[in-house]
């Protein structure tokens, strides 16, 4: 068999979807949000940005998840994104960048150990943000930015 190959074309490429959290942090409860994922691309990155302090009444933990669904945490596994033991403000513009879980439906990992199925639909994934039970002060409950990129194929 000869050795064959195409002209250069144009190569998968990143874009990012980005969704704010306003006042995030609520006494014990999940804020979920819905973010939609296109066909023929995988999860490749995800960020978390705060914007404005965010300052809690008590010493509570804030978690952060994605995934299928709120129960899901298919493609960032609970992560702690504020102990409260340590601390109880998360300052402005905090940036987090989360390892994508090493499964079939998320970041493919290095091969032959782990390949990542393409989206070939449109679907809908959801981010949690979760927190023990405090809330924020007043005057700092500040909002959270969650950068989703996708790469396209």
């Amino acid at each position: 068999m000869a050795f064959r190959q195409t002209h250069q074309t144009p190569g998968s490429i990143l874009t990012s979807t980005k969704v704010t959290v306003h006042e995030p942090i609520v006494n014990g409860t999940a804020k979920t949000v819905y973010i939609e994922q296109p066909k023929d691309t995988i999860v490749d990155n995800v960020f978390l940005r705060t914007v404005g302090d965010i300052t809690l009444d008590a010493a509570v933990d804030v978690t952060f998840k994605f995934g299928n669904s709120s129960d899901d945490d298919r493609f960032v596994e609970a992560a702690t994104i504020l102990d409260g033991s340590d601390s109880q403000t998360l300052p402005n513009n905090s940036v987090f960048k989360f390892t994508i879980a090493d499964d079939d439906y998320a970041n493919p990992g290095t091969p032959p150990a782990s390949t990542g199925l393409l989206q070939s639909d449109n679907r809908v994934l959801e981010a949690t943000i979760t927190s023990g039970a405090g809330d924020a002060l007043p005057t700092a409950h500040g909002s959270i930015e969650i950068h989703v990129q996708f790469r396209h194929f």
